[in-house]
Formats: structure tokens, sequence, C-alpha cells
């Protein structure tokens, strides 16, 4: 599979990028747009959530924010 994710970058002149990268691009991809980490878990084919979770999706800047700024939110409201 790898072989043929280089030939497919290759073919379209694209800068060398491992299938492995494209993955966790992916993973990260379906957790910004909401999806459940059960189903980006199915969608893997990993036996385990927790692998999904330790590996595949990286926190960033942004869900870090939002999380705080809802937080926030609720003390606000009090």
């Amino acid at each position: 599979m790898a072989r043929s994710c280089e030939r497919i970058v290759s073919h379209a002149r694209l800068r060398p990028i491992r299938l492995h990268d494209l993955r966790h691009t992916a993973a990260t991809l379906l957790k910004d747009l909401g999806v459940p980490v059960r189903d980006t878990m199915e969608i893997f084919g990993h036996l385990r959530i927790a692998v999904t979770l330790e590996i595949y999706t990286g926190a960033d800047d942004a869900s870090r924010r939002e999380a705080i700024e809802r937080l926030n939110g609720l003390f606000e409201r009090r």
C-alpha cells in the first residue's frame, strides 16, 4: 500500500509524503469535523479506541482554545 501511495504522489508531482502522515491528517480532519472517535476507529480498522486516540488524533491550538472558551462560558453564566 505504501508503494502505491508513493506512485500516486510521484505521478501527481507532489512533495514526498508518507502514507502514515496521510492517516494522521485524515484522523485529525475527522476529529475537527466532529466525527465521533468510535466511527474514526472503525474507519481506520483499529481494534481499540485507545489506538485512535493516542496515535492518530492530535490536539491543536484551535481545539484547545475552544475547550477553554467553553469552560469559561460555564463560569460566566453563573
